[in-house]
């Protein structure tokens, strides 16, 4: 009796996580999209609130910790009067201007379109006094639409591969509601 016990709670472990749908490192920003993030997103509000006085167009902020390492993500979200596809806002208003808000010595390293595992990426990638480095992957929903989403993350430059690959399969990972 004792093991039908323990089977019919094993059954029941089973069909909650799987009717829940949970995932490790899954997140939602609420009634626009969702992802999943091979790191654990630790929130950090204070952090949000100084990024947001930065960059009005934050939507979600949060810390990545590997080992030592320390990485800041960041969506952001760009909105443009009438509809336009990802390629116009991507290579006419995104992919080589300089931030009103950037450092005297803020340098673009790359920027353009790529396709990697059926996987279209539009992608930046920028330094800040040869020592940071930040990547950015923009995509929109159906590829046609009034919002830009954009995915940050930062850290040393040394880091740069790591991050393009965790920015990767995060942006890989997006549905949108």
């Amino acid at each position: 009796m004792k093991n039908i016990f323990n089977l019919f709670g094993l059954l029941l472990f089973f069909i909650y996580t799987t009717s829940c749908n949970l995932k490790p490192n899954s997140y939602q920003i609420k009634n626009q999209l969702s992802f999943d993030c091979p790191l654990k997103i630790d929130s950090a509000p204070d952090l949000f609130n100084v990024v947001k006085s930065i960059n009005h167009n934050t939507i979600y902020f949060g810390v990545c910790n590997k080992n030592d390492d320390h990485y800041m993500i960041s969506v952001s979200k760009y909105t443009a009067d009438d509809p336009i596809s990802i390629d116009t806002a991507f290579f006419d208003y995104t992919a080589y201007e300089k931030p009103d808000n950037a450092m005297e010595d803020y340098k673009i390293l790359s920027s353009g379109k790529y396709v990697k595992d059926n996987h279209t990426f539009y992608r930046k990638i920028s330094c800040n006094n040869g020592t940071v480095v930040n990547v950015m992957y923009y995509l929109m929903k159906n590829n046609k639409s009034n919002y830009l989403y954009e995915f940050k993350m930062n850290g040393y430059i040394d880091q740069k591969e790591y991050i393009i690959d965790v920015l990767e399969k995060t942006v890989s990972s997006v549905e949108f509601e």
